[in-house]
């Protein structure tokens, strides 16, 4: 119902998430919670595989 899914390939992913994790570096800079919540987020990609 207007929802499109991509299924992106590992390549495109990787640098999807290169450049997220380098955002979030920046992000990471503007207060302990959103440090703490990047932390937490990094945490559970590394735990399922994902990163």
């Amino acid at each position: 119902m207007g929802v499109t899914l991509h299924d992106w390939s590992r390549e495109d992913r990787l640098k999807f998430r290169q450049a997220a994790l380098a955002a979030w570096e920046e992000w990471k800079t503007k207060s302990p919670e959103a440090a703490a919540l990047i932390e937490i987020h990094k945490a559970y990609m590394k735990a399922n595989g994902i990163m």
